[in-house]
């Protein structure tokens, strides 16, 4: 791919971020060729695209399964509010239930750095109070070093929420980094608000921990739909190490708060495929992974609990149909 098919997307921002992206623009144009250097004289590829904060990412993906150049959105991703997991479970009180699969990953790829998956999103919707799913397609763990590290980012996710109530679920687009500090675990959500939502298509979603010169050490989330991919990044700080990606997972976070009713279709995730840093250039294992199982998380359709959705698995796929219409 050519750098002439990289848009940088600056809708529904704030002004701040508008003005950095138009300065940021003046300075490194990503329609121009990227410099062959930063300040530390390290290599910057030659598709980077330059990040608000000053940084650069490098696409997980240029082209689609036919080998056509994709046109690349760059966006701002702010952050958001929604309910987010708490550690525990129960019938109206703004509290999770988790579903879905776990997959199973026995042999480590030493050059792992990110997961991959296909989505289909569901039709249908979710009513009543401020009840709704968030449907995670990718979602990982990592136990590298984070020498030094102010925020030791390990939980990474991308999810999409559907749902009602104006303090309820955060809806559309999001990813989700977490962080220990002490005995609590720190959720942090931002928005992706410009990718198209389109019900019953599928989409391709990516998520990678890019060290540096890949990236200037950042996370990155890429969503392709069609002809259309839109990237985001969140810069860490600390140099993720290679050949350390635990727990990934796929499943939902679903609230029932309050009396309710859903029509959702079934999702389904497949294609699981682990994200590989081959001394610089991206590379993808579609073997490493080799099945998943069964995940209930917290309270899932327990005692008084509600369940919204009934997961399935096969043997590389999980699927989710409404378990309860109305509640």
């Amino acid at each position: 791919m050519t750098n002439n098919n990289i848009k940088n997307n600056k809708t529904k921002t704030t002004t701040t971020i508008i003005a950095a992206l138009v300065i940021g623009m003046m300075l490194i144009s990503p329609m121009t060729v990227m410099p062959s250097v930063n300040a530390q004289q390290q290599t910057i590829p030659a598709n980077a695209i330059r990040t608000v904060d000053g940084g650069w990412i490098t696409p997980l993906q240029t082209v689609d399964d036919k080998g056509r150049p994709l046109t690349i959105h760059y966006e701002p991703s702010p952050q958001v509010f929604g309910y987010l997991p708490p550690s525990c479970s129960g019938p109206y009180s703004s509290q999770v239930e988790q579903e879905g699969g776990s997959w199973s990953y026995p042999t480590q790829n030493n050059n792992a750095i990110g997961f991959e998956t296909t989505w289909n999103m569901p039709t249908g919707n979710v009513t009543g109070g401020a009840n709704g799913v968030y449907y995670n397609p990718v979602n990982f763990n990592y136990t590298g070093s984070m020498t030094g590290n102010t925020y030791p980012y390990t939980f990474f996710q991308v999810d999409w929420g559907i749902g009602t109530g104006s303090t309820g679920i955060y809806k559309h687009w999001s990813y989700t980094m977490a962080y220990k500090s002490g005995s609590n675990i720190i959720y942090n959500q931002y928005g992706m608000s410009g990718i198209t939502e389109s019900q019953g298509s599928t989409y391709t979603v990516q998520s990678m921990l890019e060290p540096s010169p890949m990236a200037s050490n950042q996370y990155v989330v890429q969503v392709t739909l069609g002809s259309n991919s839109w990237i985001y990044s969140n810069s860490l700080t600390y140099t993720p190490q290679l050949g350390h990606l635990t727990k990934l997972m796929s499943f939902q976070d679903e609230y029932a708060v309050a009396h309710g009713t859903t029509n959702l279709g079934s999702d389904s995730v497949s294609s699981p495929t682990i994200v590989l840093d081959n001394s610089n250039v991206l590379g993808y294992d579609t073997t490493s992974v080799t099945g998943v199982s069964q995940y209930t998380g917290y309270g899932a359709y327990s005692g008084s609990t509600y369940q919204i959705l009934t997961s399935s698995v096969g043997t590389k796929t999980i699927a989710d149909s409404a378990g309860c219409p109305s509640w």
